[in-house]
């Protein structure tokens, strides 16, 4: 398609554009047409849109239907659920604080002073007068 009188006139008001110019934009073949649809390369799918790995957990959340749609808007009945849009996202837990508490065994040995603490053992670890016996 070659350019219309109206438009050549624009091109001769342009600053900066020469008359010569101008009659060789307008002598031009026109620019071939883009190639249709279907002779380009069928589309690749999306590469973050793959399937998430069936080992992960799932966590089945189920919203409620606001109550404005339970009835038909032109009859009144009400509708009955025929399927579900589903959909997947990858989600993260956010770290858990808790505090570990250790409760150690601590023994008091029977032949040692009944004061207790020259003899007592924690699991683990021996006071030198059971060690000595």
């Amino acid at each position: 398609m070659r350019l219309s009188s109206a438009q050549l006139s624009l091109l001769e008001r342009e600053l900066g554009v020469s008359a010569a110019e101008v009659a060789a934009e307008a002598q031009r073949e026109p620019l071939p047409e883009a190639e249709p649809p279907a002779a380009r390369k069928p589309a690749r799918p999306h590469p973050g849109r793959q399937e998430l790995p069936p080992e992960l957990p799932r966590r089945e959340r189920l919203p409620a239907c606001p109550a404005d749609q339970h009835h038909c808007p032109h009859c009144g009945a009400p509708r009955v659920v025929i399927g579900y849009e589903t959909s997947e996202p990858l989600d993260v837990e956010p770290a858990r604080y808790f505090v570990r508490f250790t409760k150690r065994e601590k023994r008091a040995c029977p032949r040692c002073p009944a004061a207790g603490q020259t003899g007592f053992r924690i699991a683990g670890w021996a006071s030198p007068a059971c060690r000595a016996a």
